[in-house]
């Protein structure tokens, strides 16, 4: 079986913080223009975003299509952004939550690649659950942490990092992270790593500000020092 749903693409981009520059329009970053919706057609901060989960607490279990049909009332792009938030979160905890969730990013990145306005899910990933507890309880981080970005958001910064010629390789960037998580899910804290990665180009489009990218650029050159360093070591031992 497969999934599908039916997404306005930047129809409700992220809402800047105070006294900020409008956020990139589709024309601008190639991705496909949607048509309105007068029921999306207001501008969504990333903390009414993580405030759509709050429907889902009550419930015993929550699974991965109930936080997609959530998240894709707004568009694709959020919707990677909320399960990067979601990664970085103490749910991340939960064992396989991560790798689920990085193949999720791997076809949400891709089908923006491609400029898809359908998101297309294979059934098997959106059966997977995670507790209602867990997930009250990662809100209450998740709050803090949308909170404190839109704080420091500022559109149009560093805009030379945002420009359309620089959006399919963010997204590229995006679904390799999301590639690696399910292979380094033993390892500590690389999920959460890569997730803050997706998490701050994910932002970058969203917002139009470069220092996002920045930040995404600077956690990516850690990682693959890491990898790197990790490398040579197990190389080392072998000889």
């Amino acid at each position: 079986m497969r999934y599908k749903i039916v997404l306005q693409e930047f129809s409700a981009p992220l809402a800047l913080s105070r006294g900020n520059q409008p956020t990139m329009s589709s024309h601008d970053s190639g991705l496909p223009v949607p048509q309105q919706n007068d029921g999306l057609s207001q501008p969504l901060s990333l903390s009414a975003l993580v405030s759509r989960l709050e429907s889902l607490v009550g419930r015993k279990r929550v699974s991965m299509r109930a936080v997609v049909e959530v998240a894709g009332q707004a568009a694709l792009l959020p919707a990677l952004t909320l399960l990067a938030l979601m990664i970085v979160s103490p749910i991340s905890g939960i064992p396989f939550f991560s790798s689920i969730s990085g193949l999720v990013i791997v076809l949400l990145s891709a089908q923006l690649l491609m400029n898809k306005s359908e998101l297309w899910l294979p059934d098997f990933l959106m059966r997977r659950e995670i507790p209602g507890k867990r997930l009250a309880t990662a809100l209450r981080w998740m709050k803090r942490a949308a909170d404190f970005l839109e704080r420091f958001t500022r559109g149009g910064r560093l805009a030379f990092l945002v420009s359309g010629k620089m959006l399919k390789p963010r997204l590229a960037i995006c679904l390799i992270a999301g590639l690696c998580m399910p292979i380094f899910e033993i390892v500590p804290f690389s999920s959460t790593l890569l997730a803050a990665i997706v998490l701050m180009f994910a932002l970058s489009i969203m917002t139009s500000d470069g220092l996002f990218a920045l930040l995404g650029s600077g956690m990516l050159a850690i990682v693959l020092a890491l990898a790197l360093t990790f490398g040579i070591t197990v190389a080392e031992a072998l000889d």
